[in-house]
């Protein structure tokens, strides 16, 4: 059986008050469903958060946009959702419109069967049920984790053990930095939701016959934090289209080119940062070297794979001189 796991999606319609965040979930609902078809999962397990906020006066488009991805996904295999914390109101679940001949939502704990496999799930605020469950081949959980590294680089002191006797496979949404603590596998979001999830890999996770393999969807949409301290730096400051910035700059420097993008966001730098930075020369040009190695740092890969990427520009160079 091949089971297509992912969690946090966090689907809304603006980021800090800006209208841009929906456009990102267009993108995201294209390559999503490239990467269903691709795979042919028998079944999408999402480990919950589908939405951002839900209340009555949640936006539309935002619905429509949320609804339509899970139809799209329920036409080319059967989904299972989890409900997260961002998914309810005021103590109840309020993602069931989303349920479908193909479609279930999980809103208690729940133990069942898919062949030979047993699974067990828990959502939100039914920890205390995990005493009560029997053994199982598949754990699917959204709730906290002591001994997790949050975002912001805190560890979780509260939640449940890092260490489940429950399930030969554990996996776990709510926490949207990908780790495994334990037997716990945390899968993280689908995708960078702020500035403090900068240069995570997100990923989703492929179970497939006990074999477990991460998969990463390229190309959505993430957020980036830079140092700008003169006219020439932000003059070849670079970023992806839809992609969010948060430019960090000396305390003067006139930024009123970037007031028109509202995924670009600033930040003065504090003056004692400033008076550090006052030693060095701000606009002494970089080497060729030097470029190559800050173009291939800002990439969003393994710091293996930037490694070897390093060597293999430099004898690139050489060779070219």
């Amino acid at each position: 059986m091949r089971i297509l796991i992912t969690s946090d999606w966090h689907i809304k319609a603006t980021h800090l008050g800006r209208e841009c965040r929906l456009e990102d979930f267009y993108i995201f609902e294209k390559k999503w469903l490239e990467l269903v078809d691709e795979v042919k999962p028998d079944l999408v397990v999402n480990l919950g958060d589908v939405f951002h906020t839900l209340s009555p006066y949640i936006r539309k488009d935002v619905l429509m946009v949320g609804s339509e991805i899970f139809q799209e996904t329920a036409k080319r295999c059967r989904v299972v959702v989890l409900a997260g914390n961002h998914d309810m109101f005021r103590g109840e679940v309020a993602i069931k419109f989303l349920e479908n001949v193909n479609i279930r939502i999980i809103d208690q704990a729940y133990e069942g069967r898919e062949g030979d496999i047993r699974m067990t799930f828990v959502p939100y605020g039914w920890e205390s049920s995990l005493d009560r469950l029997h053994e199982t081949d598949l754990l699917f959980l959204h709730t906290d984790v002591k001994g997790v590294k949050l975002s912001s680089g805190k560890i979780m002191e509260e939640g449940i053990e890092p260490f489940l006797n429950v399930g030969k496979f554990v996996f776990n949404g709510h926490i949207h930095r990908p780790q495994r603590v334990g037997n716990i596998e945390c899968v993280g979001s689908v995708m960078q939701h702020d500035f403090s999830e900068s240069g995570e890999r997100k990923r989703v996770i492929l179970w497939e016959d006990g074999k477990v393999r991460d998969i990463f969807i390229e190309g959505l949409p993430s957020f980036h934090i830079v140092e700008v301290h003169s006219a020439k730096s932000l003059s070849r400051l670079l970023y992806p289209k839809f992609c969010y910035l948060l430019v960090r700059a000396k305390p003067g420097l006139d930024l009123s080119q970037l007031e028109d993008n509202p995924r670009i966001f600033v930040e003065f730098l504090p003056e004692e940062k400033e008076a550090e930075k006052a030693e060095e020369v701000e606009d002494k040009p970089l080497s060729v070297v030097e470029e190559i190695e800050r173009w291939i740092d800002e990439l969003e890969l393994e710091n293996e794979l930037k490694i070897k990427m390093k060597k293999l520009a430099l004898e690139v160079w050489e060779c070219s001189r």
